[in-house]
């Protein structure tokens, strides 16, 4: 019977990890689509087909420029602490098993909550940009 028990413990404590390991890739997964996002915006900024007489442009696409650097430079941050997370989680259950999963767990909500938070920026800052560049495209006459 102690068997069946261990059994049943590690088959408990396979599906948490699982999950969690998942959605850690998702993380990742996003991560990857946010930078090529961001190095499309950037070239998108930087190319000459906005309208010429458009008031304050090059400071406008200065400031978006910094802004997409300066999430540039967050997102890998992100990236790291997905990484760092990552290890740590692999490395606790594997010395620690279900001991530690409360520690896990509240770390793994943390960064779910700061990587939606990111995302949600991320989201405020494409849409700004698209209306920004939208409105002053270049119109073929």
């Amino acid at each position: 019977m102690y068997v069946m028990l261990d059994f049943a413990k590690k088959d408990f404590s396979k599906k948490p990890r699982e999950k969690y390991l998942s959605e850690i890739s998702k993380w990742q997964n996003s991560l990857v689509l946010v930078s090529e996002e961001t190095k499309f915006l950037a070239k998108l900024l930087n190319t000459g087909i906005f309208e010429p007489n458009i008031p304050n442009l090059e400071e406008r696409l200065q400031q978006y420029s910094k802004k997409l650097q300066n999430f540039k430079n967050g997102e890998k941050l992100m990236e790291k602490e997905i990484e760092n997370h990552k290890t740590d989680f692999a490395k606790e259950f594997e010395e620690n098993g279900e001991q530690n999963a409360s520690l896990i767990k509240t770390t793994h909500i943390e960064l779910r909550k700061n990587i939606k938070a990111f995302l949600k920026r991320n989201s405020r800052l494409k849409l700004e940009i698209f209306n920004f560049a939208g409105d002053i495209l270049k119109k073929n006459s």
